[in-house]
């Protein structure tokens, strides 16, 4: 038994020592090698449409096919080799080429890819049911969400107008990924009862594979809880650290909502209302202020309908005659006072009144500040872009447009491609 097992070894020594001296080993080594190197590239250049996924498939079929004809051959033709020491000074240098750019191309995709910010998109949130109110909760929720993600700074937030576009209406969530260039998908469902709110959340990756889910239950009036809520189950399946996760409380908690259940919902359909794709006349924006005006009055809790008709009267400042645009906009800033003050940490406020300054233009404006604060807001990205031109930095107006199209890449009014 000894004596056979020896034979095997010693069979395995001599069939190594042949596979060596004929070079099988170096061809096969180096064969993979520059077939790994050929994929990598072939990879990066399927990424810029110089290349379809059919001939990268082909690459695939042929390269498999050609490994074992190249070990076949390196044994039955070792002759080239045999004496001949340029030839096999060649063999080592190609080898160790392959292998140095193999493994650059390796590293690079690794570093790229480990800072690369990941790109979360949340879309558009489904009712469940009929009950009045539920199409506009889902709207709110949805965008809730969406506003206090995109204040990390280490992901990359698509824009409600993108993540929302009838375009991807009727397309499975894999091409959703791949439209919106998002390598998570948030999506729910929503139906509520007469006093409560049911929200089912799901976490997607790319592939369409599902990451995490969960169901909450909270009273409409109740809406701290309940966003906090889904929030903090979030937070691990995405993988933010426990500091943002307080951050986002606090923002919640800044701003109060009325206690009516009702008012809850107009302020859900006013501001489904004012970012909708179509822009509302001068008469339906009078309307939804005057009807902000007498729910604010003598309420605590109305940071977010000064917030709202801060922002309509804004939108109307672009409709009215010009002589009433400065009884308008006094009125606009009176309320962004208002919600400032009720709404200390809301981003939006703050947001808001950027957008609809000067204060972008100013000389002494620190822009590593403003991209701090907001990481994901393609419009304040354009509105920098356009400042950057006007300056004949077309380096950083570029940069900045690329950006914003990177957040919003279904948006028309970009441009983008």
């Amino acid at each position: 038994m000894t004596h056979s097992k020896w034979g095997c070894m010693t069979r395995i020594v001599e069939i190594y020592k042949q596979l060596k001296d004929r070079r099988v080993i170096r061809a096969g080594i180096l064969y993979i090698a520059v077939f790994w190197l050929l994929l990598q590239v072939s990879d990066l250049v399927s990424q810029t449409d110089l290349m379809g996924e059919e001939s990268v498939r082909w690459i695939i079929i042929v390269g498999l096919a050609g490994f074992p004809l190249v070990l076949v051959s390196s044994w039955f033709f070792e002759h080239p080799w045999h004496q001949r020491a340029t030839l096999s000074m060649l063999g080592d240098l190609a080898l160790l080429v392959a292998v140095s750019i193999a493994a650059g191309l390796l590293a690079w995709h690794q570093w790229s890819e480990t800072f690369r910010r990941p790109v979360i998109a949340v879309l558009p949130f489904e009712p469940t049911d009929t009950q009045p109110g539920t199409v506009e909760m889902t709207h709110h929720l949805a965008r809730q969400f969406r506003m206090l993600l995109a204040t990390l700074p280490d992901v990359s937030v698509i824009e409600d107008e993108s993540a929302g576009h009838s375009s991807l209406t009727a397309i499975p969530l894999p091409d959703k990924a791949i439209a919106l260039g998002a390598d998570y998908l948030i999506t729910g469902t929503i139906n509520q009862t007469r006093l409560n709110i049911r929200l089912n959340v799901q976490l997607f990756d790319a592939d369409g594979e599902l990451l995490w889910s969960a169901r909450f239950r909270d009273r409409i009036s109740d809406q701290y809880h309940l966003q906090n809520a889904v929030i903090s189950a979030l937070w691990k399946p995405l993988g933010q650290g426990d500091a943002e996760l307080l951050r986002m409380s606090e923002i919640l908690q800044s701003c109060e909502y009325p206690t009516d259940r009702e008012l809850i919902i107009e302020i859900a359909a006013a501001g489904r209302s004012l970012a909708g794709p179509v822009p509302l006349s001068e008469s339906a924006l009078e309307l939804m202020i005057a009807e902000l005006d007498s729910r604010a009055e003598g309420l605590n809790e109305a940071g977010l309908i000064h917030l709202l008709r801060a922002e309509a009267r804004l939108a109307l400042l672009r409709t009215v005659e010009p002589v009433r645009r400065p009884v308008v906009q006094e009125l606009a800033r009176h309320d962004l006072e208002e919600a400032r003050f009720l709404c200390p940490a809301l981003p939006a406020v703050k947001r808001l009144e950027l957008l609809s300054t000067r204060n972008l233009e100013a000389e002494n404006l620190d822009v590593n500040e403003i991209l701090r604060r907001y990481p994901n807001d393609a419009a304040v990205l354009v509105r920098l872009a356009d400042i950057a031109s006007g300056k004949s930095d077309i380096q950083a107006a570029e940069e900045f447009r690329r950006e914003a199209c990177l957040l919003n890449p279904l948006s028309e009014r970009y441009a983008c491609d």
